[in-house]
């Protein structure tokens, strides 16, 4: 994979949060690095889970569960992102 700074990895995240809003028909806002993903982007556990195998499969690599329960903003995300690509 290529090299990848904070904004690619945003961008790419706020495509497959669009995603996610598309599936669960809700209006599809901003998404800023301090949007919290339960509270203002309406994920749910299991929308969580797609969002972790996305980024595994797109960014090709490999994120410890563990980490996941750390995880409550989209800038927390991104830094976990750029935490395992290398």
């Amino acid at each position: 994979m290529l090299y990848m700074n904070e904004q690619d990895i945003l961008k790419q995240l706020k495509i497959r949060l669009a995603e996610a809003y598309i599936r669960k028909q809700h209006e599809i806002l901003d998404v800023l690095p301090e949007s919290r993903l339960e509270e203002d982007l309406h994920l749910d556990s299991l929308d969580r889970i797609e969002l972790w195998m996305d980024l595994e499969s797109i960014f090709k690599i490999s994120i410890p569960e563990t980490e996941l329960k750390q995880i409550n903003t989209v800038q927390d995300v991104v830094n976990l992102v750029k935490k395992y690509v290398k």
